[in-house]
């Protein structure tokens, strides 16, 4: 709230945001901590983001950084964007309290029973290809003989966004949707899929790992099934124990859904165990 300024600390998501309210924080005079999230204009060597960022970094208002993934606090260190000891490191997504207090119910369903599988995503390009979109149509391509599993999709995605064709009826798009419908369409989920890709959007950029969008559905239950395309996860989360890091490949994706389809205590097992290691610990 730009109004609140005056009053109050204020963060920031992507450094978009708060460049485009560098001066009027200045003339507030307000000291100011953001997050410098991955997207938002962020790109790794890319000159008008460097621009953005050290004009952001330079302002005699700034205090602190957080940061999410340990290659933006070595490209800020690298590139003296600012000093380490301004540089706050919390891994993943910063999450609401709320959130993390969250209890999930696992799916207790049964071998061959609905399995549910979903794709959530902003789409920021034509086809979505930059968040894996053309992927998980494949994917569904794949698994469309399985009249058991259920696909779902979250965003700005339709029948259109990539032809479906007579499995457009085996989808269900549910558009964008408000912070507390996606908690709720989360709820009833199984397995979310997040094939993105860097460089798409323009060189440099990437995402988070695991995106926001996954750290809500890891917290309410949902196995993350996601590629790590930088190797943003650095040993953090054990594949197949606590998570499930996919290559860019709908053949080997499908595999995964298929095995989790036949084996539901394993799916249960690897949700637990994720849930466990807090995929979202980080908190405000």
């Amino acid at each position: 709230d730009l109004h609140s300024f005056p009053t109050r600390r204020s963060s920031d998501l992507f450094v978009r945001n708060i460049y485009t309210s560098i001066n009027l924080i200045e003339r507030s005079k307000v000291p100011f901590v953001f997050e410098l999230y991955p997207g938002g204009s962020f790109a790794l060597g890319q000159s008008q983001s460097d621009r953005m960022l050290r004009r952001v970094l330079n302002s005699p208002c700034f205090t602190k950084v957080i940061v999410t993934q340990d290659i933006t606090r070595e490209y800020l260190i690298k590139n003296k964007l600012c000093r380490p000891d301004q540089i706050v490191s919390i891994f993943g997504v910063v999450t609401p309290w709320d959130l993390l207090k969250t209890i999930p119910q696992i799916n207790e369903s049964s071998n061959g029973s609905t399995l549910k599988v979903c794709f959530a995503a902003m789409r920021y390009t034509l086809d979505g290809r930059d968040k894996g979109y053309d992927v998980f149509v494949d994917v569904i391509k794949i698994l469309a003989q399985k009249h058991n599993i259920e696909f779902h999709v979250a965003g700005k995605f339709d029948k259109y966004t990539i032809p479906l064709n007579e499995l457009s009826e085996r989808v269900t798009f549910h558009g964008i949707l408000s912070n507390d419908n996606l908690h709720k369409m989360m709820k009833e989920m199984d397995i979310i899929v997040s094939p993105n890709i860097n460089n798409i959007i323009q060189p440099g950029a990437f995402d988070g790992f695991p995106t926001a969008t996954c750290t809500e559905a890891g917290l309410n239950g949902v196995l993350i099934m996601c590629t790590d395309p930088l190797e943003l996860n650095n040993g953090r989360f054990k594949n197949r124990q606590e998570i499930e890091i996919v290559p860019h490949d709908a053949k080997i994706i499908a595999k995964r859904i298929e095995f989790y389809d036949r084996n539901r205590e394993a799916l249960r097992n690897v949700i637990r165990n994720q849930y466990e290691r807090k995929i979202g610990r980080a908190h405000v």
